[in-house]
């Protein structure tokens, strides 16, 4: 019985999932370790909840955050994965707080096909 053939992602696409998994992460890791309750913004104190740039807000606490509690939080959201979960999205839950912050999308670009010559 013939299978499916795996649709491979675009790099285009395989950025987005990145990015949307990690803007998840960080949320979570923000609200998490309530970092609300410092923020000059009123809005993420109104809202009990970071309401602004979740990257530089994870910067400036996670040093002050043991690592202890940190691996406690990353843990917690590995095993509150769906069992479906897309290869991505695991990858990207992988990272700790302190690494998250900091994960830059690198995608290689494949190299130029050659052109066969005809005889």
């Amino acid at each position: 019985m013939p299978t499916k053939a795996k649709k491979r992602l675009t790099p285009a696409e395989f950025t987005a999932r990145v990015n949307a998994e990690k803007t998840m992460l960080q949320n979570y890791y923000c609200n998490t370790f309530k970092f609300w309750r410092g923020c000059r913004l009123k809005p993420c104190r109104r809202a009990r909840a970071c309401c602004g740039d979740r990257s530089s807000c994870l910067k400036r606490g996670v040093a002050q955050i043991p690592r202890d509690v940190q691996f406690a939080a990353r843990q917690k959201i590995q095993k509150a994965a769906a069992p479906n979960l897309g290869r991505i999205e695991r990858d990207v839950r992988g990272f700790m707080p302190y690494d998250i912050c900091e994960l830059r999308v690198v995608v290689p670009t494949p190299p130029p096909a050659s052109r066969r010559r005809r005889r």
